[in-house]
């Protein structure tokens, strides 16, 4: 049995403008828990901040953000997370518009389903 806790984390915020975010974190190492939780929970935060812009830049200074944030976690809370990290699948949905970004060693894979659709169309980052 693994002693290790669940080192999976995931985030659903839905904005005020009605973007909804959706962030998925696998930790990895003796603090991966903490790691992918406290990601998980700051990267919302951190692109509210910068939404109004494009949304590129918007995700990319969210994921920055978010590292400058654990690390200030882990230094005031005397956590080394030298050997612990996450990788991070997030999907922004704006309106019609579906963006996926991703960082480490995962993929995303986003479905958009509905009921009158005979289809399901599948989006993955490139």
């Amino acid at each position: 049995m693994d002693p290790l806790p669940c080192q999976d984390c995931c985030s659903l915020t839905e904005f005020e403008s009605n973007d909804v975010l959706y962030v998925v974190c696998d930790g990895h190492g003796p603090f991966g828990h903490l790691v992918a939780f406290r990601v998980a929970q700051s990267l919302p935060h951190a692109f509210e901040k910068h939404s109004a812009a494009q949304p590129e830049p918007a995700l990319v200074d969210a994921f920055r953000e978010a590292a400058l944030d654990l690390a200030a976690f882990a230094d005031g809370n005397m956590v080394d997370i030298s050997s612990s990290g996450c990788s991070c699948s997030v999907v922004l949905r704006r309106g019609s518009d579906v963006l996926i970004a991703s960082l480490g060693d995962c993929r995303t894979l986003a479905a958009a389903v509905s009921e009158k659709a005979q289809r399901v169309d599948f989006v993955t980052a490139a």
